[in-house]
């Protein structure tokens, strides 16, 4: 009957996908913490209450810097209890990372006759990008920063698994 190919579906190689989800994912919260480390920026919303910096807590010793991060941890960094934990750590987005790389998994890994489901995951990705710089839960930059590297970092992994010559 020819030279008709018939492909694996990807759906048959679960742990591939999830492998690749954790390895980009990786990838791009780790930018974030570099950049967060090495970019101070105010918050963009003025009425935003940030908890107090820690002072003093330094030379208190190690114990009360675990209590800190077992609290961050605990609150998932979101605004719980009345609290807000972190402050001014947006370059760039992990709110708009979730967005962009779970659209984009959806289309690379679904079938391509889903058409629906991929023009629905962009739009809802495009809104929730929006609403993040409405609600000024981020600026304008980070968001568009965001997007910029998942995107970039998705397509450069991509590339490099599809050709075997860079794979070895």
């Amino acid at each position: 009957s020819g030279n008709l190919t018939i492909y694996p579906s990807p759906f048959s190689h679960r742990w591939i996908v999830l492998r690749r989800l954790a390895v980009i994912g990786s990838l791009l919260y780790f930018g974030r913490c570099v950049t967060m480390f090495v970019t101070q920026v105010p918050v963009a919303d003025p009425h935003w209450n940030c908890t107090p910096k820690l002072k003093g807590k330094s030379q208190a010793g190690f114990l009360p810097t675990i209590f800190d991060l077992q609290s961050l941890i605990s609150d998932l960094s979101l605004l719980s209890r009345g609290k807000h934990t972190l402050c001014g750590d947006y370059i760039y987005s992990g709110h708009t990372i979730v967005l962009v790389v779970s659209a984009l998994f959806i289309g690379q890994y679904s079938p391509r006759r889903w058409r629906v489901v991929h023009v629905f995951s962009w739009m809802m990705t495009l809104i929730g990008m929006f609403l993040l710089i409405m609600s000024r839960g981020h600026y304008t930059i980070d968001v568009i920063i965001s997007y910029f590297v998942c995107t970039r970092l998705f397509y450069v992994y991509h590339t490099m698994a599809a050709m075997p010559s860079l794979r070895v």
